[in-house]
């Protein structure tokens, strides 16, 4: 991804993109576009666990903006606005980054339960997780 992708991204969604997914994206790692990932559509990992197309992470974002997607039970506003989802796996929860914030965690959004939890203390460490995931979906 472009500088010029990040800015119409942020241009599109109407937000500010974090410091640290935007370095990640400057560098997308070459491994995630070179493995393949039994998603829905059977893709490449760049097409769904970290998303690498703007114009897929444009449409991801407003999709589920318009279905109120992660709203949880206790929630009195939501989450959406505080989130981007950067990728999701294979049984339709997420990733997502925090908004207007100095957080750099990556957070995990379970859609059965509604829960956000935490997953990676920064957009590096998720991708050591996403690497740790090819190896053992390889083993299977």
């Amino acid at each position: 991804m472009t500088t010029a992708d990040l800015g119409r991204i942020e241009a599109a969604l109407g937000l500010c993109l974090p410091a640290d997914y935007r370095e990640l994206m400057l560098a997308y790692p070459p491994f995630l576009r070179e493995s393949r990932y039994p998603s829905p559509v059977g893709g490449l990992a760049s097409d769904d666990l970290l998303i690498a197309d703007p114009d897929r992470v444009i449409a991801y974002n407003r999709n589920w903006r318009d279905d109120d997607f992660l709203l949880g039970e206790d929630d009195t506003e939501p989450r959406l606005g505080r989130y981007l989802i950067i990728g999701e796996d294979c049984g339709g929860n997420c990733w997502c980054v925090k908004l207007d914030s100095d957080d750099r965690a990556v957070w995990f959004f379970n859609h059965e339960d509604g829960s956000l939890e935490p997953s990676a203390v920064s957009c590096a460490e998720h991708v050591e997780h996403l690497r740790q995931l090819l190896a053992e979906v390889r083993q299977e």
